[in-house]
């Protein structure tokens, strides 16, 4: 290192910082930078900490450098597991440490527009996101030049690792079933959304004779990069009207603490996601910061469905009863709660006794109480957690699907119950079947199997990107399909027959 340079470098850092924040912002990416050169592709965060003491004795600055250093070196430990997760870059490390800014936006005009279920039939609510925090609304109609509807939006925000933004929720009311309306979100001071299409998807199935299907496309563990081919692929299915909504069971966007990453993927899926409603529960990669990020920039129907919450939740859908789980904990193992618990008790009894309008009972939520991965602890002591926790209330309550992700690939079970199988067929089924389908595409890449190992209730499995698609026939008939992203072919089905 050249100890001349490394000087007059920090001298104009130090020096020339616009503003206090600009200032340590500057000097935190700098000395981070210089602690990569030192340290090559040993940047973890014990070593990164042990090179900022060295780097600040080559200063004239010698005192400031120390104070941004110790503060640096203190928080480093507590959001270790985040950034070790991370490629090394020092602006993403900074602003997980509150030292630099993240903006939300490319401008002042609405973006990262997306619409969600409230539970409520008549409902639909759409959430998007802006740098300021003034009186804004949605617009709607029947047609794109109609939009004599408006409801105004509340609006929230979160400040960790340096995020400036403002998230912005509208409820759009007395929306007629399986009827098409158009909207724009935002307000004249800043602009207007580009004009979006959506199509209700509730609808009553003990009266309407005339259509009772609907499609999901559910994916769990997709993130920006390997995703591609999975976003082109719902992109379209989105266009062509194939499907009703979007189940995205966990792990979104990876961003790990770095909030940029949050934005740069709901601009990328707002396609998606503005036009179907984008349903999801919360992944081990959402962690950080208690999960405030995941919290604030979504709206889920925990209102409706007595839980209060984003994190857990459930709603009918024509005839299907979906109920969505929280499975994580801030120590990256798999928890549920008692009060989560209790509230699921409630929750699938009550579901139990509607079966004449919701036949279909289907839960979702991100780790696998089932999983063959050999030597792998997500498939051996935290799947025991997660079924000694919610197998029994599975098949108490007789829920027919339990769809979850967390493993970087596909497989499917036969009805199965406490790790027994009884029949190997999907024919009035006695117990439960378990998906697991977190192939969508992330910076992790895919997990593998081991040919030599397998378990009792393993029907199929794969390892390959994709995704899933879940179709409610009928009162009496349930398809489910995996499909490749890359050729778009069903590389496994099974229909689960009532």
């Amino acid at each position: 290192m050249n100890k001349t340079y490394l000087r007059l470098s920090l001298f104009f850092v130090f020096v020339l910082g616009v503003s206090s924040l600009d200032f340590e912002c500057d000097a935190c990416v700098f000395i981070l930078q210089e602690a990569e050169k030192t340290l090559g592709e040993n940047t973890t965060v014990v070593n990164v900490a042990k090179v900022l003491e060295s780097l600040c004795s080559l200063l004239p600055f010698t005192e400031e450098c120390d104070k941004l250093a110790v503060s640096i070196a203190n928080d480093l430990p507590k959001i270790a597991h985040f950034i070790d997760q991370n490629p090394y870059d020092p602006y993403a490390w900074c602003s997980i440490l509150d030292i630099c800014p993240v903006n939300c936006c490319l401008s002042d005009a609405p973006e990262q527009v997306h619409i969600s279920l409230t539970g409520y039939s008549n409902q639909v609510a759409v959430t998007w996101v802006t740098t300021k925090n003034l009186a804004q609304q949605v617009k709607y109609g029947l047609s794109p030049s109609t939009l004599f509807s408006t409801s105004q939006s509340t609006s929230r925000t979160y400040t960790n690792g340096g995020w400036l933004g403002v998230i912005n929720t509208a409820i759009m009311t007395n929306l007629k079933p399986r009827t098409k309306y158009y909207y724009s979100v935002g307000a004249d001071e800043i602009g207007w959304s580009s004009v979006f299409v959506f199509s209700n998807p509730d609808f009553d199935p003990s009266t309407n004779t005339n259509r009772t299907s609907l499609k999901f496309a559910v994916y769990g563990d997709m993130g920006m990069e390997n995703s591609q081919n999975t976003i082109s692929a719902i992109r379209k299915l989105v266009q062509v009207k194939a499907i009703d909504a979007v189940l995205h069971n966990g792990d979104i966007s990876y961003a790990d603490g770095y909030q940029h990453r949050w934005d740069v993927f709901m601009r990328q899926i707002e396609d998606i996601a503005a036009e179907v409603p984008y349903m999801v529960t919360p992944g081990n990669h959402e962690i950080a910061f208690n999960f405030a990020s995941y919290k604030a920039r979504f709206y889920m129907p925990g209102n409706f469905s007595g839980s209060h919450s984003n994190m857990y939740y459930s709603f009918n859908l024509g005839s299907v009863h979906l109920t969505a789980l929280d499975s994580e904990s801030e120590l990256d193992i798999p928890a549920v709660t008692q009060e989560e618990i209790n509230w699921l008790e409630q929750d699938l009894s009550v579901a139990n006794t509607n079966r004449n309008k919701q036949p279909w009972i289907i839960v979702i939520f991100h780790r696998p109480p089932y999983c063959s991965n050999k030597d792998d602890q997500n498939c051996g002591a935290m799947s025991a957690l997660l079924r000694s926790d919610l197998e029994d209330i599975f098949y108490k309550h007789r829920v027919d699907l339990v769809i979850t992700a967390h493993k970087h690939d596909y497989e499917r079970s036969f009805p199965t119950y406490q790790g027994s199988v009884t029949q190997k067929n999907y024919v009035n089924p006695n117990f439960p079947i378990y998906i697991v389908n977190g192939a969508a595409g992330n910076r992790e890449g895919l997990n593998s199997f081991n040919e030599d190992y397998t378990q009792p209730w393993v029907a199929f499995r794969t390892a390959e990107f994709g995704y899933g698609l879940l179709s409610i026939v009928n009162s009496t008939t349930l398809i489910w399909e995996f499909v490749s992203s890359q050729d778009g072919v069903v590389k496994d089905t099974f229909t689960i027959l009532k």
